[in-house]
């Protein structure tokens, strides 16, 4: 043991604080070649404890920690004689060493719990200096070394004895025992101390009622001072004063200390007794006797500021070690809280709003002020500067403590709103998920509310920038991301498994909050927020929630993120800013791809619906999505038949809601409705519905098409596509069911009327937006891509008007998806090669291929791809056609929108080039 102290004072002997051997560095780390002996001197104790040898060592150390609080207790009085600012480094050897022995005693248990757990209660209850030792007590309850029965029994029996010189000590021990590990770390319940609780509580209202109509008694210093005597009346010969009548001070306050949370439970009469007798016989109102209750906002704000401080010091380890300096961090933590509840902080809603507000207002604001003052040096000295190691997240400080103590208390609102318990001895979690829930949302709220506060703020600076006015310092949206990334991090972790009943409500909490914080609504916080949403601690364990539960939730987010960029990215004007955003949502997209397809698969639909039509490559990445569990068949496979694959008959799952377009809302009615479109298809009439079906496509007129970048209304063409598509692969396996030996025409229905009046009455642009609707039904094997397939090429085909521009604008579609760089879907490849090698469509005879030497080139470089060097395509996969397109297209530029007049597919395509392939282009890849 000597060695032991020797070796950890040389350790420690520049330390601050000490390295607990529950620290994560102890066993992790290596700070020194002492502590790696340490280390090694600690784990060999294990091995030598066994049942036999357990009760042995049990009785060796117990003297030991007595002796070593002593002489715990001496260094921490001799510190306070000196003044010294901190502790000597011996009390941090002394403390390493005392945690040692308890090892040592929690080890003896786990070998032998009931003979350990009998011997050393029965070595407590007996020793002399018990009384004064309280904290070997909280350990050993800590701990589960002592019995609790045998314990309440033996402090029942001494507070009995009102004229014993010890019930002092026994009073501010049982008080010391009440606090601790009733209230402030809930070690124990009022079970466990029944008998003890009754004894305190008598003792405070038999102290009360011996002072009714006597003089105000002397203080307790007052009385200490005096040798523990007091006076009646001047002049009149003192009286001994009981000592249960002295302690009852002690009393008063231990009965009354069971906390507001643990008193939600039922109290028992002498709880409340006690609790009435420690208010002068009225319990006192909830926040009468604080200041939050009705101090005004200065000093509820000066309150909040200096409480503020005394959590940061607790979170750096420079917190004033009470007691002795025997409180170990979680003691100082829960004491604090309860500090918060006796100041009313966290009972009415208003006072907890201001709260919550104040803090993330005072960390925001040293925050802020430590980052200007970083940036202002950073150009100041150039880019010479260099950080100083260890400091680079300083002025995160204030935040980190803050998110610590919301974290702190939403495990503590758990512990505490712990109902009665159930029969069996079960616990019904659910109003514990409930109490956390609430208390999170209720944060996350405040501190929302004080984001938009901010950046409103300062765009209102920005905006209204007048001379001499207040300065413009920007937004900073670091402080508010390492909040909710702190948050993140430290919920996810404490409640583990994502299958934990209360993992899917909070990460509902932060996706809602996530929702309210959108580009959208405050694009200064973009960059932000698009790091929460794809966070390791968010995105994907919203999407492994149990059945699926958090798909629709992150769906909504990246839609959101798509809208923000559609504006820029239809306008082919992008910013730097707008260009890293892009950059950030592609990577989540191909993150998803590799990760989470199903996702992909699922909600294309409404990822499609938002992405503008030059934006290819984008769109190439969400459809070219396909289950996990499916391998794709090669389309290079020669005479390869899609009807006969098993994958083909199968419905893709849609969990967008694309029929809410065609239902009436709060807008009015759609301008296409679900019913008119189920009468047509059903008997396909009346023609006349039919005729006029693409004048109700167009925008309304008080619409601006400048805003909307087009005169349709997209998302009404994307859902009247798919569903007469799905209505028509419904009817078509129903008439198969029914007639299995009849061969069932796709092309003469009702639906196909549709498909073929819009692209012959739709002028070049609305024709150009209903094939894309179409060709993002091209994905993965399954009936709807077959289906529309077939459409693709029936409209290439047998187009009654308008031929020769319907078939240019096919061409177009289909080839600017391929000469991007991949991915490429597989049932665009699919459809475009049976387009290109069916004689059938006679597609080399078509004049817009032979326009220009140049354009016939990109087109003969295609025929060899798909039919004089399958080899080399398959060597390449479904980026074969695109690497020949490539070799002969022009340079890289945007993806302009439908022209309004009728192009050339060919030219459109040779224009464009292979987009967002050239490093160097002015855009992003589109």
């Amino acid at each position: 043991g000597q060695k032991n102290e020797e070796e950890a004072g040389s350790h420690y002997k520049s330390n601050s604080s000490i390295l607990s051997l529950t620290h994560s560095s102890f066993t992790q780390g290596t700070q020194s070649p002492e502590h790696e002996r340490i280390k090694e001197l600690v784990c060999s104790i294990h091995p030598l404890i066994s049942e036999e040898t357990a009760l042995l060592f049990a009785r060796d150390i117990f003297e030991k920690v007595f002796t070593l609080s002593d002489r715990i207790i001496q260094e921490q009085k001799n510190a306070q004689q000196s003044q010294a600012q901190h502790h000597p480094s011996d009390l941090y050897v002394l403390m390493l060493v005392n945690e040692v022995c308890l090892f040592v005693l929690q080890t003896a248990r786990e070998k032998n719990a009931q003979l350990v757990t009998q011997e050393l209660t029965k070595l407590f209850l007996s020793h002399e200096k018990r009384w004064q030792h309280k904290y070997i007590a909280v350990n050993f309850i800590r701990l589960r070394l002592i019995n609790m029965v045998d314990l309440d029994q033996h402090l029942t029996e001494h507070l009995q004895q009102p004229n014993n010189p010890e019930t002092r000590q026994v009073v501010e021990f049982a008080g010391s025992i009440v606090q601790r590990c009733l209230v402030d770390e809930q070690l124990i319940t009022q079970k466990d101390l029944k008998n003890t609780l009754e004894m305190l509580a008598e003792i405070a209202k038999a102290t009360q009622a011996e002072s009714q109509g006597a003089p105000p008694p002397a203080t307790e210093t007052d009385a200490a001072a005096a040798g523990g005597e007091f006076f009646a009346k001047p002049g009149a010969k003192p009286m001994a004063k009981p000592a249960a009548v002295a302690a009852a001070p002690v009393a008063s306050q231990a009965a009354a200390a069971v906390p507001a949370a643990a008193a939600t439970a039922q109290a028992t009469p002498a709880m409340t007794a006690a609790r009435a007798a420690a208010a002068g016989g009225k319990v006192p109102a909830p926040g009468s006797t604080n200041l939050a209750a009705g101090g005004s906002e200065a000093e509820l704000r000066a309150m909040v500021s200096k409480m503020f401080k005394e959590w940061i010091a607790i979170c750096t380890g420079k917190a004033s070690k009470e007691e002795g300096g025997m409180q170990t961090l979680q003691q100082q933590a829960m004491g604090y809280i309860h500090k918060l509840q006796h100041h009313g902080m966290l009972k009415a809603v208003p006072v907890m709003d201001k709260f919550f507000s104040l803090l993330m207002e005072m960390s925001l604001e040293y925050c802020v002020q430590d980052l200007e003052k970083q940036e202002k040096e950073a150009a100041e000295e150039g880019d010479e500067k260099k950080k100083k190691p260890g400091t680079s997240n300083s002025h995160f400080l204030t935040v980190d403590a803050y998110s610590d103590l919301i974290v702190l208390l939403i495990k503590c609102c758990g512990r505490g709103q712990q109902q009665p318990k159930q029969s069996e001895g079960k616990e019904d979690p659910l109003n514990n998920i409930t109490a956390e829930v609430a208390l999170l949302t209720k944060v996350v709220a405040v501190v929302s509310r004080v984001l938009m506060e901010d950046h409103d703020h300062q765009l209102k600076i920005l905006v209204d920038a007048v001379p001499n006015g207040t300065p413009f310092s920007g937004f900073h949206q670091q402080p508010y991301f390492r909040f909710y990334s702190n948050l993140l991090i430290a919920l996810n972790q404490s409640q583990g498994d994502s299958q934990n009943p209360s993992s899917n409500d909070i990460l509902t909490v932060f996706s809602n909050t996530f929702h309210a914080l959108s580009p959208l609504r405050l694009p200064g916080f973009a960059f932000s927020w698009l790091e929460l949403i794809s966070h390791r601690m968010f995105m994907p364990k919203l999407l492994l929630t149990k059945n699926q539960e958090g798909w629709p939730h992150f769906q909504r987010l990246l839609v959101i993120a798509l809208q923000f960029l559609e504006p820029s990215l239809r306008n082919a004007q992008l910013p730097d800013a707008i260009r890293l955003f892009y950059k950030g949502t592609l990577k989540i997209l191909l993150v998803l791809l590799h990760d989470f397809p199903e996702f992909l698969c699922s909600c294309h639909f409404s990822f499609c619906d938002v992405i503008p039509s030059s934006c290819i490559q984008m769109r190439n990445v969400i459809l070219s999505s396909f289950p996990g569990h499916m391998r794709l068949p090669d389309p290079f496979t020669p005479n390869l038949k899609v009807d006969l694959l098993p994958e083909i008959t199968q419905s893709p799952r849609i969990l967008s809601k694309y029929s809410d377009h065609l239902k009436p809302s709060d807008k009015g009615p759609p301008p296409v409705s679900k019913e008119e479109i189920d009468h047509y298809l059903a008997n396909r009439a009346p023609a006349s519905w039919l005729q006029t079906l693409h004048t109700k496509l167009l925008l309304p007129t008080n619409a601006s098409p400048a805003n909307a970048g087009t005169r349709y209304n997209i998302p009404v063409i994307s859902a009247l596509v798919l569903y007469v598509g799905v209505s028509a692969i419904q009817r078509l396996q129903a008439a198969s069911t029914e007639n299995p030996q009849t061969t069932v025409s796709t092309l003469d229905t009702s639906a196909m009327d549709i498909y073929h009046e819009l692209a012959v009455r739709l002028d070049s642009e609305g024709r150009y937006l209903f094939l894309n609707a179409v060709a993002n039904h091209l994905r993965y094997p399954n009936n709807h891509t077959h289906y529309f397939s077939c459409v693709v090429l029936h409209l290439f085909a047998d187009s009654r008007q308008h031929q020769e521009i319907i078939q240019e604008q096919i061409t177009r579609i289909l080839l600017e998806r391929l000469i991007v760089n991949r991915p490429h879907p597989w049932g665009l490849l699919i459809t475009f090669l049976e387009l290109v090698k069916n004689p059938r469509y006679e597609f080399w005879k078509k004049m817009f291929i032979h326009c220009t030497p140049e354009i016939e080139r990109l087109f003969d470089n295609v025929g060899q791809s798909c039919s004089g060097n399958l080899p080399k395509v398959r060597q390449h996969g479904v980026a074969g056609v695109a690497g020949a397109v490539a070799g002969a297209a022009g340079p890289a530029i945007p993806g302009s929108p439908p022209p309004a007049a009728a192009t050339s597919a060919a030219q459109a395509a040779a224009a464009q080039g292979p987009l967002g392939v050239q490093p160097k282009s002015p855009v992003p890849k589109a």
